[in-house]
């Protein structure tokens, strides 16, 4: 499908200077550009969704420290495995 914009003359500019060096034409740059911003409001989308659980159900304090390591703990198995 095809759209029609109209840009400002500075955005048309702007967007020629960086284009060259990154996409190869407006398009494709403005195609990412869309693509950014819709990403973006999928994950807000998503944390909108974590606020509302954690809102309607608040971790108690077991749930948050369940997972926590303390000092002198042995390491889970595999852990030392990993390159930290």
């Amino acid at each position: 499908m095809q759209i029609a914009i109209v840009l400002e003359d500075a955005q048309v500019e702007e967007l020629d200077r960086l284009v060259p060096d990154e996409f190869p034409s407006r398009a494709a740059a403005v195609r990412a550009a869309v693509e950014t911003w819709l990403g973006e409001r999928r994950a807000a989308s998503v944390d909108e969704k974590y606020v509302a659980s954690y809102t309607a159900t608040p971790p108690e304090v077991d749930d948050i420290d369940s997972g926590r390591l303390r000092k002198g703990d042995a390491l889970p198995a595999g852990w030392g495995d990993w390159a930290w």
